[in-house]
């Protein structure tokens, strides 16, 4: 099984974050990007990347985001199934599975899962493995609220931030 790793942390995770669930040894595969890698490929192809992937090709391929997508694409069409999550831009029907968050608004189809935020790496163990004393002290059970960086394209501005939480606040 292959994890294409999108040089951007919070893609990247949320690939990673799939893998790490099924619980089966996986090999990252760090992607480089090319100025190619910003156009919208109709097809599966390896021309945005700044590297060569070699045989032998995994079963499985793991990838989210859209510049990972035609890649994950080229090794479906050498064999390996396909599980991508976010949207992938073109070509969303060659995909075995598409994890899309519903904020999204995906188009209901049998290879497409439509679920509430989006996949991550943190799970029940590594949250009970983890050191938090100045939470110690407050009432249980915790909710937590998890937000997104910056992107290009996409932006929350700390006024917006500060919004969110004060309505995560008040819906407890």
């Amino acid at each position: 099984m292959w994890v294409l790793e999108d040089p951007r942390a919070g893609t990247a995770a949320q690939a990673l974050g799939i893998a790490e669930r099924l619980g089966r040894p996986f090999t990252r595969v760090k992607l480089r990007f090319g100025p190619l890698a910003a156009l919208p490929w109709p097809w599966a192809t390896l021309a945005g990347l700044d590297m060569t992937l070699e045989a032998p090709w995994p079963a499985l391929v793991i990838s989210a985001g859209r510049r990972s997508a035609p890649v994950s694409r080229w090794l479906r069409a050498r064999g390996a199934r396909t599980v991508h999550a976010m949207r992938p831009g073109l070509g969303a029907r060659d995909f075995d599975l598409l994890v899309l968050g519903a904020h999204d608004r995906p188009v209901a189809a049998p290879h497409v899962m439509i679920i509430q935020g989006a996949t991550h790496r943190l799970t029940p163990g590594a949250l009970a493995m983890a050191d938090f004393p100045e939470l110690a002290a407050l009432p249980r059970p915790l909710t937590g609220l998890l937000l997104g960086g910056a992107v290009r394209a996409e932006g929350m501005a700390r006024a917006g931030a500060r919004g969110v939480a004060a309505q995560a606040a008040g819906a407890g």
